[in-house]
């Protein structure tokens, strides 16, 4: 089964043209967004990483999505009741680690990423394009629509974290932090906790 991550969509947001200005009202900029996901394999998932949507009218489009299975991880603007995003057909979840990813709207502190050996990155949203940091380096792979334009295949996510895993400086790097952690682990140990 197919697999799609896009986050940020922003959909019903009334002033999404003064940040998304090759749409001229805030109906094209949804309605480009929806035939997107429209398009998407009906056997296939839709995660969107957060910032979905900012009014309920939205939700009644949502039966126009490809997938027939979607999960929304929740971001600072997905302010309707959660009960209204499960009436749509949506799963509502929080931050989870799917497929050695963590799956966020906001980055992880690196720290966390790697917490946990055999965790590969963090497929993220939240950053968008007119901002300093808009594209955070390796461990971090943002989905935001601004850079996109369109849902993007959990394959492609996995095809760059296989490229940037080749490289000298990611293995040493996540060996400094397994490095870290067994340190501290064994000082916990030791003396108790670390304060």
């Amino acid at each position: 089964m197919r697999r799609y991550l896009t986050s940020d969509l922003h959909l019903g947001h009334k002033k999404i043209c003064e940040f998304r200005k090759e749409y001229d009202t805030v109906v094209e900029h949804d309605e480009a967004i929806i035939q997107s996901l429209a398009e998407l394999p009906r056997k296939s998932i839709l995660w969107i990483l957060g910032d979905f949507c900012f009014d309920e009218n939205v939700l009644n489009e949502v039966n126009r999505f490809g997938p027939k299975k979607i999960y929304l991880v929740l971001g600072n603007h997905d302010v309707l009741k959660t009960q209204e995003y499960l009436d749509a057909g949506l799963e509502v979840i929080g931050p989870i680690k799917y497929k050695k990813f963590w799956l966020t709207h906001q980055p992880m502190h690196e720290q966390e990423i790697f917490h946990r050996r055999g965790c590969r990155g963090n497929i993220h949203g939240h950053i968008h394009a007119n901002t300093m940091s808009a594209m955070l380096p390796y461990p971090y792979f943002n989905v935001n629509w601004d850079f996109w334009h369109r849902p993007v295949a959990f394959e492609e996510v996995e095809e760059h974290f296989h490229m940037m895993e080749q490289e000298d400086d990611y293995l040493s790097k996540q060996k400094e932090w397994f490095t870290v952690y067994d340190i501290l682990g064994e000082s916990q140990k030791l003396y108790g906790k670390l304060v």
